[in-house]
């Protein structure tokens, strides 16, 4: 059964691509550092998934728990990144397969994506 993951808009991408590249410290539509999200409360879905992002190019950063507040379910986050370059149309693409991706792991959530430079501070041209 597909999960019913609250999907990031291409508008929502060119949105924070015109943001950054306003801001001008470094440039996301040059090579960065990105870093991808999944949640799910079950440590054992969320570590098939990173083997197979690990497999086709992803660096494992880790799985790490959020302490629930009131009556919730304690849950999970596997973040993984990777070096790449994207435009907005890429990036939306990219966040097309993750989502397939959990959803055949029937994980809780595709929970998106964060960038940032390198680690000499730049992103590289």
């Amino acid at each position: 059964m597909a999960q019913a993951f609250n999907r990031i808009e291409r508008e929502t991408l060119q949105e924070m691509f015109v943001r950054s590249l306003s801001r001008g410290d470094w440039r996301i539509d040059h090579t960065c550092l990105w870093g991808y999200f999944f949640t799910d409360t079950d440590t054992a879905k969320l570590e098939a998934a990173a083997t197979e992002l690990m497999a086709t190019g992803y660096n494992y950063v880790s799985i790490f728990d959020v302490e629930p507040e009131g009556g919730e379910e304690r849950f999970y986050f596997l973040h993984v990144e990777r070096v790449e370059r994207h435009s907005v149309d890429s990036l939306h693409q990219r966040n097309a397969v993750l989502y397939d991706l959990a959803d055949r792991y029937n994980l809780d959530s595709y929970d998106g994506m964060d960038v940032g430079p390198l680690s000499d501070g730049e992103c590289a041209n």
